[in-house]
This record gives structure tokens, C-alpha cells and sequence, in this order.
């Protein structure tokens, strides 16, 4: 009997050893540096991507590695020139009351509304130029912003690569998802021609005029326009009217070709 008791009593001494042991090294690790955390994470956002989105909360900066001036949420919708150097110039139009029309500076604090809902905030005073109508009255604000900062999946020249490269056909049927999401217009003003288009950007052109183009054929993908760097496989750029490109795929006849090319540019000459 003495031995079992003796047994049990060992046991139950190890036990508490191990509990000790365990509770300690859970304390310590506490004190450990943590691995860095990547900025990437799975979008939650579930509406159409329309143009850039802010992969935030996100500092914006005066200009590539200047001093940060305001903050944006994310998945807060800018515009944003083409990157340069992994920076990128973005700017949103920020509403304000109808009677704050000339202000001239918005100060540390102020929260920065975009259509009724707060999308960041004013993290220094900064100058600013405001535009009205009889309804509504806003600032423009634009600054810089690291590559990191804004969804890939946002920017369309990114999404269209991918997206071309993941399709099996390029029929309209096939591309509606594409064209849905970043809520391209359709343009049948160059028959036979239909094409489904967004604009650049309103800080380099207060009238742009095209970013991408999609150009079909009888329901088929032939070409895209771009006014953008682009990398499509199996296709070969054309020059166009106004410095633009289009990338035709390898199999359009060059009948086909330069009768767009000619429609194209005959519209562009009409554009203002």
C-alpha cells in the first residue's frame, strides 16, 4: 500500500512540474517580438471596384516619401495617375457644407466626407481649392500614396492582365464580368465596332478622355486600347491619335486592324 501511495504522490509531482513549466514558457512568449505582418490581406469588399481602392487605413503624403497630410479608410475610392517609382498621386473630392464654398485650408481634424460617409481624416493643415454647384460643394484633395497602399485588384490595367489571362475565350458573354465590375461604358459611335470604355484621370485632364478601351467585333474581343503601360499576351501594339496605343491580338487580320485604327482616329478628330 505504501509503495502505491508513494507512486501517487510522485505522479501527481510531475504533473504540477509540467504545469509550471507550461505556464512559464506561454508568459515568455508574450515578450517576444512578433513576425512583421504583410499590409496584403483579403479584400471584404463585395461592390463593383469602379477605380482604385485604398488598402488602408492609409497614410497620404505631400509628394513620395514627404510628410503624411491626411489619412483614408479602406476601400475608400480615389483616382490615381499612373505609379512611378512604387508611388502613386491619388485624389478624392471631399464634400463639404454648402456654405464653406472659398475655403482656402482644411485643418487638423476635420474628417473627410465622400458621399455622407467619413473616408479619413485631415492629419495636417493643408491648402486646399473648393468647387460648388447648386447642390453640392467640395474640396479637391490629392496627395502621394506607396504601392502598398492601394489594392492591385483596384487598379484595371492589373485586373484586365489577369483577368485576359485566366479566360479561355474573349467573347463578350465571357468578358461581361470584367466590364461589370469596373462599370465600363458602351460606346458604339466607330461601326462596326462596339467598345466598352473608362476615363483617366481627372488630375491630369480636367476633359480626359479614355484609359482603357475594349474593342469588339462581332461579340469577339479584337483589341484594347490603352493610354497606360499594359502587357497582353499574344498581342501587338498600334499607334493611335492623341498618343494613345492599342494592343490587337495576333490573330485579327490587318484588314480588321487598320479599319479600326481608321475609325478611331477619324472619332478623335472630332473630341475637343
Amino acid at each position: 500500500m505504501k509503495h502505491i501511495l508513494t507512486l501517487f504522490i510522485i505522479i501527481i509531482l510531475a504533473a504540477s512540474c509540467n504545469t509550471s513549466t507550461n505556464t512559464n514558457d506561454q508568459s515568455d512568449t508574450t515578450h517576444t517580438t512578433p513576425a512583421p505582418v504583410t499590409k496584403e490581406k483579403p479584400s471584404a469588399f463585395t461592390g463593383p471596384m469602379i477605380g482604385e481602392r485604398i488598402n488602408g487605413p492609409a497614410n497620404i503624403r505631400s509628394s513620395a516619401n514627404g510628410e503624411v497630410i491626411f489619412s483614408l479608410n479602406d476601400h475608400t475610392l480615389v483616382n490615381s495617375t499612373e505609379g512611378k517609382n512604387g508611388w502613386y498621386n491619388i485624389g478624392l473630392l471631399a464634400e463639404l457644407p454648402n456654405d464653406a464654398y472659398g475655403t482656402d485650408t482644411l485643418h487638423k481634424g476635420h474628417k473627410i466626407i465622400v458621399d455622407g460617409k467619413v473616408v479619413g481624416e485631415i492629419l495636417k493643415d493643408i491648402p486646399v481649392s473648393t468647387s460648388t454647384t447648386t447642390k453640392k460643394t467640395w474640396a479637391e484633395l490629392t496627395g502621394y500614396t506607396y504601392k502598398d497602399n492601394l489594392y492591385p485588384a483596384s487598379i484595371i490595367e492589373n485586373e484586365l492582365e489577369d483577368y485576359l489571362s485566366k479566360i479561355t475565350d474573349r467573347s463578350l458573354k465571357t468578358m461581361q464580368p470584367f466590364i461589370s465590375n469596373f462599370k465600363l461604358e458602351k460606346d458604339d459611335r466607330m461601326p462596326p465596332f462596339i467598345t466598352y470604355f473608362n476615363y483617366e484621370n481627372w488630375m491630369d485632364d480636367p476633359s480626359p478622355l479614355m484609359r482603357i478601351q475594349l474593342v469588339f467585333e462581332k461579340d469577339q474581343l479584337i483589341g484594347i486600347v490603352h493610354s497606360r503601360n499594359i502587357h497582353i499576351p499574344s498581342t501587338t501594339n498600334a499607334a493611335l491619335e492623341r498618343d494613345f496605343q492599342v494592343a490587337f491580338y495576333n490573330d485579327i487580320p490587318q484588314e480588321t486592324q487598320q479599319k479600326f485604327i481608321k475609325a478611331f482616329n477619324t472619332f478623335m478628330q472630332g473630341v475637343d
